[in-house]
């Protein structure tokens, strides 16, 4: 199964729940140009097992392991099945990589059920594994709230030119919401009404992420990254979820800011365009 990234267009930190996740507002956009490969197969051994094209990977804290487990674990099927992974998205770069992947995994793993789980069923398992897993279940532009588990569809009317760069610098999720700094922005029924009637212009300059801040103040790499695509004319740029990625809004037919920036930074980053 080939499974997408995605970015942030939005993203605002409510605050911290007893169980040590936060409360967020935020609007996803899956990124389809970006792509793992998942394939889950039974394995005929009594044991859960994965393999990858980065064996650092191929451990038990593999986020497709964890959905494994427990999908098995609430269903009873039988934890006798091998992963395969052929990672193509960048690792700890805030695209949801292994939420996809945990996702794509839980859907397969579904359909060798002989009474297949509902996708209300789905979505609250996988929320119990991970925040980000339950939009990539079904990776539609999506407002949402809670852990980022409450979806809704929203209507992108205009088409965004999204240059993705993504620098390679691994950020832990921790970090970044440990370091938080809110800033004022507005509201996500505000972002909402806005990706549904405004122009590309108007929807980059309500593009958000409170997480940003502080990932721009510690790595100067990603803030020189930024500065050079807002010189050289991009809409907007943010860091997507907890970084270190990049998305730029980019004027449309403005291909030659991504060109411009291969050109710069071609041996510190890789770069991914939508649509």
């Amino acid at each position: 199964m080939r499974t997408c990234a995605k970015i942030n267009l939005f993203l605002k930190v409510l605050g911290t729940r007893a169980d040590g996740y936060h409360e967020l507002e935020t609007v996803f956009l899956p990124i389809p140009e970006l792509v793992d490969d998942v394939t889950v197969t039974p394995s005929g051994k009594p044991s859960l097992s994965i393999s990858c094209n980065m064996p650092e990977l191929e451990t038990d804290g593999n986020l497709c392991l964890k959905a494994a487990r427990a999908f098995c674990s609430q269903t009873g099927l039988p934890q006798a099945f091998h992963v395969e992974l052929v990672k193509r998205i960048p690792v700890a770069a805030g695209l949801g990589g292994g939420s996809s992947d945990a996702a794509a995994t839980i859907l397969q793993l579904n359909g060798f059920l002989p009474k297949p789980l509902s996708h209300g069923e789905l979505v609250k398992l996988a929320a119990t594994v991970g925040a980000d897993i339950p939009f990539f279940l079904n990776p539609t532009p999506s407002a949402a709230t809670g852990i980022g588990d409450i979806l809704s569809p929203i209507n992108v009317s205009t088409n965004l030119d999204v240059l993705v760069v993504s620098p390679g610098i691994p950020i832990p999720v921790k970090w970044a919401y440990d370091h938080c700094k809110p800033q004022p922005a507005v509201t996500l029924d505000e972002f909402r009404q806005a990706c549904a009637s405004a122009s590309a212009e108007e929807i980059a300059k309500l593009c958000h992420n409170d997480l940003e801040y502080a990932i721009f103040d510690k790595f100067p790499l990603i803030a020189m990254m930024r500065d050079h695509l807002l010189a050289k004319g991009a809409l907007c740029v943010h860091v997507s979820g907890s970084g270190s990625s990049l998305f730029a809004i980019l004027p449309q037919h403005r291909h030659d800011i991504r060109d411009d920036f291969a050109n710069a930074f071609q041996d510190v980053a890789s770069m991914t365009m939508h649509p």
